[in-house]
């Protein structure tokens, strides 16, 4: 699993609600080639992209990524709305409840893998 952020915070908090799952980031990036690759070579199970990342937009891997129909799952990390990009998964640290809804994008997504763990 990894969270790729220029946000030192942000990380943070996403390896705090990881860690309360039970599991560990395996990457912490600040730029988006070491989270694009690592998706695309699936080192990862789970990609959580801000949409800051430079010089790619974090919303910019996750269609990438679903492009090629690659089984890393992606949520996109964005301050606001992100309008034109309905099919990916969304969450804003500012609003109020984004823990738990970090939380349950993961708990549903390693159900669906089978709980074979991320």
């Amino acid at each position: 699993m990894c969270i790729a952020s220029p946000d030192e915070h942000l990380r943070a908090r996403v390896g705090a609600v990881v860690a309360s799952l039970g599991h560990e980031l395996t990457l912490e990036a600040q730029a988006s080639f070491e989270a694009l690759e690592a998706s695309v070579e699936e080192r990862v199970d789970v990609a959580i992209l801000d949409e800051s990342l430079s010089p790619t937009p974090g919303s910019a891997i996750a269609e990438v990524l679903r492009d090629v129909r690659s089984s890393v799952v992606t949520v996109v990390i964005h301050r606001g709305e992100l309008s034109g990009h309905d099919a990916l998964k969304v969450l804003n640290p500012l609003l109020e409840g984004f823990d738990e809804a970090l939380a349950n994008v993961l708990e549903t997504a390693e159900r669906r893998r089978g709980r074979r763990g991320f």
